[in-house]
């Protein structure tokens, strides 16, 4: 019988530590949680000849749901999949469906391999496990722990929650910048079509009537100039190889660690649209720290887990701080406290949770009032992004009107004498 090390708090945030022989992990968590103890970490004793065979794997790599395939298939397919779960269908012809309904080609051969998997044996865990690029580390654990538990239903269906919440999410912010991006493509072909095709019809007249625009009509100067740019072949390649080089230079500078981190925390403290950011993660970090809590997976592991999945390397790398709190002895609110990065509400609502034993509905409270705030933020960006992008338009067209109205009322004047 294998020997388990655990780490809990009891109602009074004690911590208290302990060693217990049981079947398996999941009895003991059962075992824990009957006690109203909160588990922080739970880990097997093993002998060291099968720890040093072990050592070397590390922690698996952590990949965000869905890579390679959709979320919004990927939310819908565990959706059903918990679904006819419930509804008592074997897990073989449940896979024999879905595979039927995947869209997707990576996804549907996954499923298919995963079925071949549970026919010669294997467990819906380890069959999932063999597919990380589609079935994250939290997915799998989820899957794991309602396994093991005999309630594979109500965890799946915990997965899906949370991967539909994270794509609502997704699709708030989209919502919020899909105005200011279509304004933005509008105004540069806008700009485009002004430059090479309207001002060039005038520019004769001005050096006609010898209008000397370096000196009476800078805004005119400036306009010319621009046109000749983009009117000139060579002008445009170069631009356009300079543009591909810069994107191609930010792409590579975002893929690094410190690029991540750098744009994340601008993306954090950019005005109006930081909100959004720091909403939606804060909101995915709650839901998901809750699903994973009230699953049975000890409190460590969960940090790990929703570190992985933040969508944000500042929040990320706050949560495996507060993990190493913990893991020191700090309760979770207390962890929660020493980072910038949660707001007073957060603490205050699971310090709530610790005390009264209800961390789980603490978390999920809090996670539907950063849902709310997203909400009302986006509804707020989206009504101030209106008028200011109009704004934004006219005044380009305004510089256009300007720059070829003033010179052409000189023109004007001198053709009345």
């Amino acid at each position: 019988m294998p020997t388990f090390e655990y780490k809990v708090r009891d109602k009074k945030g004690k911590l208290l530590k302990g060693k217990m022989a049981v079947l398996d992990k999941q009895k003991l968590i059962e075992k824990l949680q009957k006690s109203q103890l909160n588990i922080i970490e739970i880990h097997e004793v093993k002998e060291k000849k099968k720890e040093e065979g072990k050592k070397g794997g590390g922690i698996l790599d952590k990949v965000r749901i869905g890579r390679g395939v959709s979320d919004d298939e990927m939310a819908f397919f565990t959706r059903q999949l918990a679904t006819i779960l419930r509804a008592g269908v074997s897990l073989n012809r449940i896979i024999s469906i879905l595979y039927n309904q995947a869209k997707s080609r990576r996804l549907k051969q996954a499923i298919h391999e995963v079925g071949i998997d549970l026919q010669k044996g294997s467990s819906f865990t380890d069959a999932l496990k063999k597919h990380p690029a589609i079935f994250d580390e939290m997915y799998v654990s989820m899957v794991s722990v309602g396994e093991i538990g005999g309630n594979l239903p109500t965890a799946v269906a915990r997965v899906a929650d949370i991967l539909e919440k994270s794509l609502a999410i997704k699709k708030k912010i989209r919502a919020a910048m899909a105005y200011p991006v279509f304004i933005l493509i509008f105004s540069t072909i806008l700009v485009y079509v002004l430059l090479a095709h309207f001002l060039p019809i005038f520019t004769p007249l001005f050096d006609e009537f010898g209008l000397d625009l370096n000196k009476d009509y800078p805004i005119t100067a400036f306009l010319v100039k621009l046109s000749d740019v983009v009117t000139n072949t060579k002008g445009v390649i170069a631009a356009v190889i300079v543009i591909i080089a810069i994107v191609i230079a930010f792409k590579l500078f975002t893929r690094s660690k410190f690029g991540k981190m750098v744009m994340d925390t601008i993306a954090l403290n950019v005005p109006g649209f930081g909100g959004l950011v720091r909403q939606a993660a804060l909101a995915r970090f709650c839901r998901s720290f809750a699903s994973l809590f009230a699953a049975g997976v000890p409190m460590l592991k969960a940090m790990e887990l929703v570190a992985g999945a933040a969508g944000n390397t500042v929040v990320s790398a706050a949560i495996e701080r507060m993990a190493g709190n913990i893991r020191g002895g700090k309760s979770l609110s207390e962890a929660l406290s020493k980072e910038k990065v949660f707001p007073e509400i957060v603490v205050d609502m699971v310090k709530i949770g610790e005390e009264s034993g209800s961390l789980t509905e603490m978390m999920e409270k809090t996670a539907d009032y950063f849902d709310q705030n997203l909400d009302n933020a986006v509804t707020t960006l989206t009504s101030i992004l209106e008028p200011a992008m109009m704004v934004f338009v006219g005044g380009v067209v305004g510089i256009f009107v300007i720059g070829v109205i003033l010179p052409m009322l000189s023109i004007t004047s001198k053709m009345k004498v």
